[in-house]
């Protein structure tokens, strides 16, 4: 089985393998980051998720909502299993995964309307010098900071992070609206 995200959203594509109780992976790649994810499939039940060039902390069901943000694609089911086994697995009913990465999606989408949000691979600077100091920072801002201070990326810090997309997004707009960060 194989197809394009533009002709069939990945959400129909493992409703569609959930209720076929397909075991396999799903190979998916994103055109828009070169990236390629796979989700691991047993008898329908998605157990793991991974997507090449990120960060190994990547947790599986934070794999799998960012590929299903993914708007440009292709997809591939192989029937194969993985060969060896995840090192997490994911704990939620696909159906929560879906319905709870929508609501992401909307709420990133109804934030961009107001104000600039950061893509995936956009580039996330400090500004110099800051308007606030940073101690006055709460410590989820300072985390973020820090990292930007020591050279991480936008990307390795929505990888690395175990809060949702949602959230970090909202965190680094913040920064930006304090003046701390910018991005385009």
């Amino acid at each position: 089985m194989t197809g394009s995200i533009e002709e069939i959203p990945l959400v129909d594509v493992l409703q569609w393998l959930a209720a076929s109780r397909k075991t396999g992976t799903l190979n998916v790649r994103n055109l828009d980051t070169v990236q390629t994810g796979r989700v691991y499939l047993r008898d329908g039940y998605a157990f793991s998720a991974t997507i090449d060039k990120s960060a190994a902390a990547l947790l599986p069901e934070k794999a799998l909502m960012r590929m299903l943000a993914w708007k440009r694609g292709t997809f591939a089911l192989e029937n194969a299993a993985p060969e060896q086994a995840p090192a997490q697995e994911i704990r939620s009913a696909i159906e929560h995964i879906l319905m709870e990465s929508a609501r992401q999606q909307d709420e990133i989408l109804h934030l961009a309307e107001k104000t600039p949000v950061p893509t995936y691979g956009v580039e996330v600077s400090l500004v110099q010098p800051s308007p606030v100091r940073w101690h006055t920072l709460p410590p989820e801002q300072l985390d973020v900071v820090q990292d930007l201070a020591e050279g991480r990326t936008w990307s390795f810090i929505l990888d690395s992070y175990p809060q949702d997309d949602l959230a970090l997004t909202k965190l680094i707009v913040e920064l930006r609206k304090k003046r701390v960060v910018e991005y385009s």
